[in-house]
């Protein structure tokens, strides 16, 4: 997966832009139903992903009516419902502030330690340096 500027469905609340992680793993059929009418399973995963991002109070909110910040962090939520094995990452701090770049960076180099692998364009040295095994200039 990767995360870049987010691409969201700007008409789609938060939790369902999140779902929309799943999409790549699901037929078609499912897929409408879980966007439309998702299941106590599906909304809790993708509940817990936009709480993991600190967004769990923005679930029922359109992504067209959030910040550039949230939306960076809703398309993070998306990857975390995914579960990749891989996370290729461009500037996934740019639109966040610096606490919440900081809580992010846990939340993803976390991610990448569960024995998954991230890659990721960083031009933030200290979050780089903070948060980096190996660092390619």
């Amino acid at each position: 997966m990767v995360v870049q500027q987010p691409q969201l469905v700007p008409s789609f609340t938060a939790l369902q832009n999140a779902l929309c992680g799943k999409l790549g793993s699901w037929s078609l059929l499912r897929s409408v139903r879980a966007i439309a009418a998702p299941s106590r399973e599906e909304r809790e995963s993708a509940f817990a992903a936009l709480d993991a991002v600190g967004l769990a109070n923005k679930a029922n909110v359109r992504a067209d009516e959030l910040s550039g910040g949230q939306q960076q962090r809703v398309a993070i939520a998306r990857v975390l419902v995914q579960d990749p094995d891989v996370v290729l990452a461009d500037e996934p701090f740019s639109a966040l502030d610096p606490g919440l770049t900081e809580a992010i960076a846990r939340l993803l180099f976390g991610v990448a330690a569960q024995k998954r692998t991230l890659i990721a364009a960083l031009h933030d040295v200290e979050v780089t340096l903070a948060h980096c095994q190996r660092i390619e200039a």
